[in-house]
């Protein structure tokens, strides 16, 4: 029984370092089906697994349409887009920099310190 153990355990371990082998063929080799050892079957699966992850890639990078918001139409003759006035409101509402001391907490800005 231990000896059985022991030889699955080594076969499981050979398999899969030759389907890392194929897979290193399949991503980095243009003719992998040439490369030393090449077995069809594990090239198949590595096939598989390269299909697989470029497709979870494309999914997880690239987003779901091309424009997001669709066309805009046509304006009607006279018109113009309206302007988009952009602020910025760094520091203003929320600071970034904090000193903690006994007493409690100094929120630092540029203009004055203050303290809760």
């Amino acid at each position: 029984m231990y000896a059985c153990g022991k030889f699955l355990k080594y076969s499981l371990w050979a398999g899969f370092a030759l389907y890392i082998y194929h897979l290193y063929l399949v991503f980095n080799k243009e003719k992998p089906e040439n490369g030393f050892g090449a077995n069809e079957l594990f090239l198949e699966y590595a096939w598989w697994t390269r299909i697989a992850y470029r497709d979870l890639k494309e999914l997880l990078t690239m987003p779901p349409a091309r424009n997001l918001l669709g066309e805009l139409p046509p304006l009607p003759p006279g018109y113009q887009r309206p302007k988009t006035l952009v602020l910025n409101v760094n520091g203003t509402l929320v600071h970034s920099e904090y000193r903690v001391s006994l007493v409690g907490v100094n929120l630092c800005s540029g203009v004055s310190d203050l303290r809760f």
